[in-house]
């Protein structure tokens, strides 16, 4: 599995509180359908915020957007940036380390 249920409903309800969240995994098709599943899960609410199933790392700045988002990125981003150089608004969702 790529995340734990534990894990599932901490990201529902960081999207429910409109928070950006960046999926990463190190198999880029992985992203879409893990987003998909995770907007299904609001249902009957519906994501208001900007979503972006996969992100070329050309374009990372867009994580410091002051609106909500969900994207997907390729864990490369993780591997190179250390933690204290990632944006602080945003929850790095880690498909492959279920963390």
């Amino acid at each position: 599995t790529c995340l734990s249920v534990d894990n599932i409903l901490t990201v529902f309800s960081l999207l429910c509180a409109e928070t950006t969240v960046c999926v990463c995994a190190s198999n880029l098709a992985l992203l879409t359908p893990v987003q998909e599943a995770l907007l299904s899960f609001l249902f009957p609410f519906v994501w208001q915020g900007c979503y972006i199933p996969v992100l070329p790392l050309s374009m990372i700045e867009f994580l410091e957007a002051p609106v909500p988002l969900l994207v997907g990125i390729s864990d490369e981003y993780l591997h190179r940036t250390l933690p204290k150089d990632r944006p602080r608004s945003v929850v790095f969702v880690h498909l492959d380390e279920n963390k």
